[in-house]
């Protein structure tokens, strides 16, 4: 139940910037929650120009609207959970939708398992609604929540598994860790799940919680910031915390940073050409291999037009078809 009073168990908190197209359909999956503890909304507008924040105000003025400066989406959740009235965070996109039961389901067991520090599920996709993230990564096999065994060790070699849209966190925890990072807009929450996972256990469920949107040109998983988020934050954790791994655990680890650093570095090439990719890499170092290094160093001074005509030929479909036939060789 939606309440106004001090007193609640639930915070929602929902970033939103520009978010006027979405965020009435997120508004009212959140809204209709039923059956479950009682619950605040609070969303944070993020510096909106497009009227998001005129929107909540009128057709839904049950919930607690934040108005800040334009941060991206870690400042906006930060500043979400500091207005929060409860313990625990469930977070969600503005323009994502909340599945029928996800606040009974997550809320309860969050507050019944106080040991834990975070608890996540499945977003299901707006292309493949079916698939099942959480067990075809080998991630949780039950529909109940499962507390998962060297949850840190797997988010650095296999990657940000949590989906942020599908998660909620004890208020306390993510204030300990300092929030999300507010320099980083794709990753921020990569770098929250590490931090937590490193100190509290962490529970995970393959039920579908939240119905993530994909494809619209908002999406900041389209834009500059895809692999420049994850390196730096994969980066800090190998420099700061390696200690916590195998040697086994951290070759992976390693290897997978530097898959991405590299397709960094090549999207870097490509926009901004070769005395951007040299000003990157400087900020790679220490970790940054010298093969590494060198490769970009010669391939940076080639023009930045080859890169995109390489990209765009991949991209047409006469690409994929010559991209999947030389996978099959």
């Amino acid at each position: 139940m939606i309440t106004t009073n001090t007193r609640v168990d639930l915070s929602v908190v929902i970033p939103a910037y520009n978010a006027a197209a979405y965020i009435g359909e997120c508004l009212h999956s959140v809204v209709i929650q039923d059956a479950c503890p009682s619950f605040e909304v609070i969303v944070v507008d993020d510096g909106s120009t497009d009227g998001t924040a005129d929107l909540v105000k009128r057709d839904f003025p049950q919930v607690r609207l934040v108005l800040k400066a334009n941060g991206g989406p870690g400042s906006a959740r930060n500043e979400g959970v500091r207005h929060a009235r409860s313990n625990i965070i469930i977070f969600i996109d503005a323009d994502d939708r909340m599945l029928p039961g996800r606040l009974a389901f997550q809320g309860r067991f969050m507050l019944e398992n106080t040991r834990y520090g975070m608890a996540f599920g499945n977003q299901q996709y707006q292309s493949t609604p079916d698939y099942d993230a959480n067990q075809t990564r080998g991630i949780c096999n039950s529909l109940e929540f499962t507390e998962l065994a060297d949850a840190y060790q797997r988010l650095l070699t296999d990657g940000n598994f949590v989906a942020n849209t599908a998660c909620a966190v004890r208020r306390e925890v993510y204030l300990d860790i300092g929030g999300q990072p507010e320099a980083i807009f794709v990753g921020e929450d990569y770098a929250m799940n590490c931090a937590i996972a490193r100190q509290w256990p962490i529970a995970a469920s393959r039920r579908h919680l939240s119905w993530y949107r994909q494809g619209h040109g908002d999406n900041l998983m389209r834009s500059q910031h895809t692999y420049r988020g994850p390196v730096r934050v994969l980066r800090e954790e190998l420099l700061g915390h390696g200690q916590h791994l195998s040697r086994r655990q951290y070759q992976q680890a390693f290897d997978r940073w530097c898959r991405i650093t590299n397709m960094l570095l090549r999207w870097v090439w490509i926009e901004s050409g070769h005395s951007a990719v040299v000003e990157e890499m400087r900020t790679l170092s220490p970790l940054l291999p010298p093969r590494l290094y060198n490769k970009w160093l010669v391939v940076s001074m080639l023009p930045s037009s080859l890169g995109r005509f390489a990209r765009d030929v991949k991209q047409l479909p006469i690409g994929s078809l010559l991209s999947r036939e030389r996978a099959k060789a």
